[in-house]
């Protein structure tokens, strides 16, 4: 179990990442890519306190079970149980669905 849940925390994590560089910076700044579309930028728009404190937890919380950092020996928390990870996932949902919502009123 510890496995899969550190799979699916490590896709949870890039799904966060996803959402900042598709929806916030709307393909203005990509990973990867060697320039920045700047002709985007009129979309890009700031976060409030509560949307960058809500990503921030829960970043955390998603890098804190990936493989993809090694754990201190007194990291030894116990994993979630399944509707933990359906609640993780309706979050990052209606994170993205309301900096969506955001975006649309600024243009």
């Amino acid at each position: 179990y510890r496995t899969i849940v550190s799979s699916f925390y490590s896709r949870l994590r890039a799904t966060w990442e996803r959402v900042l560089e598709e929806i916030l910076f709307q393909g203005v700044i990509m990973r990867f890519r060697d320039y920045i579309k700047t002709s985007g930028l009129i979309g890009v728009t700031g976060l409030d306190r509560e949307d960058v404190k809500t990503f921030s937890l829960n970043f955390k919380k998603c890098s804190g079970f990936t493989d993809a950092h090694d754990p201190s020996g007194g990291h030894d928390i116990e994993c979630p149980h399944p509707e933990e990870l359906e609640q993780d996932v309706n979050t990052v949902s209606e994170w993205s669905c309301n900096l969506r919502r955001k975006l649309k009123k600024v243009k």
